[in-house]
Formats: C-alpha cells, sequence, structure tokens
C-alpha cells in the first residue's frame, strides 16, 4: 500500500503530536499517528445501503435548492422531506440497529476528532473575529451567546449529513484522497445561491470530512462546527441567526401557549 511506503512513514515518524501543525498534518498524511491520536478506520456498512442514503440526501439536496429558490415553497418541501426521511431512517434502523455508530455518533476516535477539530477551530475562530471587526460587524449583538448555544443542534444535523451521509456514501464511489473536496463541493452546493457562504461550508466541509475520515466520530466535531458557524454568521457574513431565527420562533411559540 503506498502508505506503507518508506519515505511517507519517515514524515510520519517525524511529526509532533503535541501541537496544532502535528494533528493537522497527522491527518492529511496517510500514515499511522502516533499514540495520542490512534488511527480508526471507518466501520463497514453494507454498500447498497450507503449509496442509498447518499442518493436521497442528493436528491432531497437539489429539491430543496429548486423549491426554495425557484418555486418558493421551502414550508411544503421541508414538511414533506421531513416525512420521507423519518420513515426511511426507521427503516433504516430496523435493517442496522448500530446504525449510529457507524455513522459516528459513539465514543470511538471522539478525542482525536475533537482535539484536532478545535486545533483548527480556534485560531480559525479568532481570524474570522478579527475579520468581523474590520467590516464592523463585531463585536456581536446580544443574540450571539443564545445562537452558540442551540447551534450545536443544527450542527449535529448538518454533521450526520456530510460525514454520516454523504462522505461515506461517496467512499464508496471514490478513492479515499477524493472524498473531502467532492464532499465540500456538494455541501457548499446546497447553500446556494450565496456564494459567500458557499465558500466558508466548502472550507469547513473539507477540514471537517478531512479528520472524520481518519477519525471519524461527529460528536467530536459538533462543538467545532457550531463554533465556526455561529462566528461566521455574525462576523463574515453579517447576519444575527437570534433576530432572523430564532426570536421570531420562540415568538410563535409563546403565542400558542
Amino acid at each position: 500500500m503506498p502508505w506503507e511506503s518508506s519515505s511517507i512513514q519517515d514524515s510520519c515518524n517525524k511529526l509532533t503530536f503535541h501541537d496544532p501543525v502535528g494533528w493537522a498534518a497527522a491527518a492529511l498524511l496517510p500514515c499511522s499517528p502516533a499514540p495520542l491520536l490512534p488511527r480508526y478506520d471507518l466501520p463497514m456498512q453494507d454498500l447498497r445501503s450507503r449509496r442509498a442514503d447518499l442518493i436521497l440526501l442528493v436528491v432531497t439536496g437539489a429539491l430543496h435548492l429548486v423549491f426554495e429558490n425557484v418555486l418558493h415553497r421551502k414550508g411544503a418541501f421541508l414538511a414533506a422531506a421531513a416525512v420521507v426521511w423519518t420513515v426511511w431512517l426507521v427503516r433504516r434502523f430496523r435493517e442496522e440497529p448500530d446504525l449510529l455508530r457507524s455513522w459516528g455518533l459513539g465514543s470511538a476516535a471522539f478525542r482525536p476528532a475533537f482535539l484536532l477539530g478545535m486545533a483548527v477551530t480556534l485560531p480559525a475562530a479568532a481570524a474570522l473575529w478579527f475579520i468581523g471587526r474590520l467590516l464592523g460587524n463585531m463585536p456581536p449583538p446580544e443574540g450571539f451567546l443564545a445562537v452558540l448555544a442551540v447551534y450545536p443542534l443544527w450542527a449535529l444535523i448538518q454533521q450526520v449529513a456530510l460525514n454520516g451521509i454523504l462522505a461515506r456514501g461517496l467512499a464508496t464511489w471514490l478513492p479515499r484522497p477524493a472524498v473531502p473536496a467532492a464532499a465540500a463541493l456538494l455541501f457548499s452546493l446546497a447553500h446556494t445561491p450565496d456564494l459567500l457562504l458557499m465558500g466558508l461550508t466548502f472550507l469547513g466541509g473539507f477540514i471537517w470530512v478531512s479528520i472524520y475520515l481518519r477519525w471519524p466520530n461527529i460528536w467530536g466535531l459538533v462543538p467545532c462546527h457550531a463554533i465556526l458557524g455561529t462566528v461566521a454568521y455574525y462576523a463574515i457574513l453579517g447576519r444575527d441567526p437570534w433576530q432572523e431565527l430564532l426570536a421570531p420562533l420562540l415568538g410563535h411559540l409563546a403565542g400558542l401557549l
């Protein structure tokens, strides 16, 4: 196998796994990491099931763009998609009771996924925050902490879609090195037509999938996704999800009660 060549393995042996550079290099080089970051192979799953999950996700994403940007019937589509996915996942759980663990919603590989994710997330978030100050978007308004607190729920859904379904499905068709770019491209296209948001999601998707393919744990990536997503919305996009989504939702729920 190519990653067993002496030249690459020599490079791996020279890595220092007590700093972010070493962690990042470990994720990119096809070699066995040091004991701090043990290697975990992706759990195997029936290829037909993986590909069916992938196809359904891609079709859902494509139809979402049509219903949102062309037909302007996003609400009706989301309701229908929720029903379809609920039925599909019930069927999948019956076929594969250990599906959540195979997606990466277990304890295996949490520590290396979280450490490497944070090694990338914290300096990236600091850079976004600094850029946001230059753009006049930071410091953020009062709703920032509330958005940061609830964003992990949305990050969890996106990470399951991006890594648990999309990346794992693409890995059944594409060579492993091509999966991060392919998954990141599809992830960014789901955010059409906002070009700036598409660029941000491509970069984030590429990093998260690269980490996941070596250490497949979604729980470790959720806080990283939540931090970067929250900071990016306020600092770079200049948008306030609290005013756009959460405050109106809470007001609607209060009216129902």
